[in-house]
């Protein structure tokens, strides 16, 4: 995948890693997935304001939409597991909006590659780079719906956890990545450290 500019690499031990190093630690691996599962099981209700209470929007399209078909391509489930698995794993997630050529209804919803964009904060608003076949194009919020992750250093666009924590997992890949080497080699030591007695005139 083409590097983006919003996942500069995290320093592990005296090199660079990316989020992909990341999560191939069991324990990031394990939290993102719980995450992801776990709300992608969650139902999603769309919410009609009637002045003086609140009811489910069931006649609408974004009900479909949003709880159980947001794409011909995929499930509910899977679509917001997605979702939440970019927001943890990249620092955001980006939906493109499928519209009608002539009504401009909103036919679809599709994720994007979270490798494949990054979000920039212009005097305009965000805008959001992607990388196609053809090459790069810029969306606004009109186009896709950008859900940002942690909000740290900048209020528009988020970090991830990994991005935020990168200094303990850069440790721990480091130390993984050790264990890996030293058992590809039998766990033989590349040296031997030899004590003996020393003689009289050393000891002199």
């Amino acid at each position: 995948a083409i590097p983006m500019p919003s996942q500069g690499g995290m320093f592990t031990g005296g090199r660079n890693a990316s989020t992909d190093d990341a999560r191939g630690l069991p324990a990031a691996l394990s939290a993102i997935r719980l995450l992801s599962e776990t709300v992608g099981t969650l139902p999603m209700h769309t919410m009609r304001d009637t002045g003086k209470s609140r009811e489910k929007a069931t006649d609408t399209p974004q009900w479909n939409l949003l709880r159980r078909e947001p794409n011909d391509q995929s499930t509910a489930f899977g679509f917001y597991s997605f979702l939440v698995a970019s927001l943890n794993g990249h620092g955001g997630a980006l939906v493109l909006k499928a519209k009608h050529q002539r009504t401009g209804e909103v036919l679809g919803l599709y994720p994007l590659d979270p490798r494949s964009w990054y979000a920039k904060n212009c005097a305009d608003g965000l805008e959001f780079k992607v990388w196609q076949q053809g090459g790069q194009v810029t969306l606004t919020r009109a186009d896709a719906i950008y859900i940002p992750a942690i909000l740290l250093d900048d209020p528009y666009i988020g970090v991830s956890p990994i991005t935020a924590q990168a200094k303990a997992l850069g440790i721990a890949i480091g130390t993984q990545d050790y264990a890996g080497r030293f058992f590809d080699h039998d766990a033989t030591p590349s040296g031997v450290i030899k004590i003996g007695r020393a003689s009289c005139r050393e000891r002199v």
